[in-house]
């Protein structure tokens, strides 16, 4: 099944533009200023560092330095060795590494080890500055090795220009509960920026630009937006470290009134030949589409309650301007259609509020976070009961619901079940035969002397499959008063 879930939320605007920023990932550690080194913050990450384990692991490695370079640790530029070998954790590494300036002298810092000990990081260095490592071949890793000889590298920092962007476009910002316009900026302190509010007979104009791929150019904003606000903003700063500021539009009054609204950006002081420009809305209204295999139901939600929202006006036009479908959301905030192709676009307005989305942005990737999935089928089997704990000797209920892709009734079937107790071992089969179209029910008599543990009531599906239901059977009291 595809879903687009509440998280497409973000992709209301998204569809106008694409995301432009990119969180920056680095190592999680902590410091321990009395070892002359940091030690990694291992409970920062799910999986601490097992080291026998890891000794396991490495022992037929050999211990190497495989890179010195220039890289980068919480925004902030770092001189960075790589090991093959996880190193020894309570080594002082000031002993073994040395970085000097170019004329020889020696540099005081200290280095910063990541959770998994094969990283090594030197922080508050300088831009185009010339920097001398060595690292001594008496570092030791975690299985006892020695370097096999001296490293030594010459490392010029890069340049480090002033820069400030916008970290998004197309944001959807709720009028009562934003956080503010995200910027990122690197050695800049202040900002200007102005913001336009796009007049409402301009949006569809608008829209229909961005839609097809086109920039925002500054120099056209005043033909179909007028000048809300102007403001010089102080961003949080920290020498050649990039930070991000959340501008605290929320504020103001000027910006509080719903709408699409344009805002460009510019270092305070300077005259850049292109400044940085994105595109938000001020918004209550969010959409949730949920696509099925011949239909698709729209619903409308308010950002700030959450509560669905009515009388929303919904218009459904493919990427040429085409109409697919239109209508309005019923009392529970929802409206069905067919299925429509995924390059579709749903605008949906109410008063001022209104929320576009775009079908041919991508999906909602939960790549990173399931750790197994299935194919959707024609025939989906739901498996349910009014709790998932029973004593022994208690009644086990379970139902089971069968529906086609789209949710619609199905002509039922018998299904074969096999009830497996703890042990593995096969307590019954049998057929379960539908009690009426579509739903099945089942009760059985758990014994008195029957085993503990996860139960395991497998159905076997029309397609083939087999789809579980897992309950447990334990020995307890309720609790007392």
């Amino acid at each position: 099944m595809k879903m687009f879930k509440t998280v497409k939320f973000l992709v209301v605007l998204i569809c106008i533009s694409i995301f432009s920023g990119c969180n920056e990932q680095t190592d999680k550690v902590t410091t321990n200023a009395e070892m002359g080194s940091n030690i990694a913050d291992k409970s920062k990450e799910n999986v601490a560092f097992d080291l026998s384990a890891q000794k396991k692991a490495f022992a037929l490695t050999d211990f190497s330095v495989l890179d010195i370079s220039e890289s980068e640790y919480d925004k902030t530029p770092v001189l960075a060795i790589s090991l093959s070998v996880p190193v020894d954790a309570t080594t002082n590494f000031n002993q073994h590494i040395q970085v000097n300036d170019h004329e020889g002298q020696l540099i005081q810092g200290k280095w910063i080890l990541n959770a998994s000990q094969t990283r090594l990081f030197f922080k508050h260095i300088k831009p185009q500055y010339n920097y001398q490592i060595r690292v001594d071949k008496a570092l030791l890793s975690i299985n006892g090795q020695h370097l096999p000889k001296n490293y030594d590298e010459k490392i010029i920092t890069k340049h480090l220009e002033k820069s400030v962007r916008f970290l998004n476009r197309g944001n959807v910002l709720p009028s009562k509960i934003t956080t503010g316009l995200a910027v990122e900026s690197v050695n800049v302190k202040e900002v200007d920026v102005d913001f336009h509010r796009v007049e409402n007979s301009n949006i569809a104009r608008v829209l229909s630009q961005q839609l097809r791929g086109y920039s925002i150019y500054e120099r056209e904003i005043p033909e179909y937006a007028e000048l809300a606000y102007s403001a010089r903003y102080v961003l949080d700063y920290t020498q050649n470290k990039r930070v991000t500021t959340n501008l605290p539009i929320h504020q103001v009054s000027e910006l509080k009134k719903a709408g699409l609204y344009i805002a460009v950006l510019k270092p305070a002081g300077s005259y850049p030949y292109s400044h940085q420009v994105t595109s938000f809305y001020l918004t209550d209204l969010a959409l949730h589409v949920r696509s099925f295999d011949k239909k698709n139901y729209i619903q409308a939600m308010n950002l700030t309650s959450g509560e669905a929202v009515d009388n929303v006006t919904i218009n459904v036009m493919s990427q040429k301007g085409e109409a697919l479908a239109e209508g309005k959301t019923n009392a529970q905030g929802s409206f069905e259609t067919s299925r429509w192709d995924d390059d579709a676009v749903i605008i949906a307005k109410k008063s001022d509020d209104f929320a576009v989305l775009s079908l041919a942005s991508p999906a909602l990737d939960l790549s990173e976070q399931l750790t197994h999935t299935r194919h959707q089928f024609s025939h989906e089997l739901f498996l349910y009961g009014p709790r998932d704990l029973y004593r022994p000797g208690e009644s086990v209920e379970i139902n089971g619901l069968l529906r086609g892709a789209d949710g619609e009734n199905v002509a039922s079937v018998p299904l074969q079940v096999t009830l497996i107790r703890p042990d593995s071992r096969v307590a019954k089969e049998f057929t379960w035969h539908p009690k009426q179209e579509g739903f099945y029910q089942q009760n059985f008599k758990l014994s008195n002397s029957g085993p503990t543990g996860n139960w395991n009531y497998q159905v076997k599906h029309p397609a083939g499959h087999i789809i579980e239901y897992i309950f447990a059977v334990e020995e307890f009291l309720p609790e007392k008063m």
